[in-house]
């Protein structure tokens, strides 16, 4: 999967989802300025990816959950 197309993922399933980047930032355990440097595809590692893409799942998990477990 290439860069852009990961990121891009990213990005649609935080707008879905209703998940900023600080919260996104703050689960992945990194700045909400290097999350934004990562997912312009200035920066990161396959582990950062990891990191953000685990988060952002925890994260869309809970705000299903909140909705009742509705999508």
């Amino acid at each position: 999967m290439l860069l852009e197309d990961w990121t891009a993922e990213v990005v649609g399933r935080m707008h879905k989802a209703q998940i900023t980047g600080k919260q996104l930032a703050e689960k992945a355990g990194i700045t909400n300025a290097y999350l934004s440097t990562v997912l312009n595809g200035h920066k990161g590692t396959e582990g950062t990816k990891q990191r953000i893409i685990t988060a952002l799942e925890e994260l869309e998990a809970a705000a299903t959950a909140g909705r009742g477990g509705t999508p």
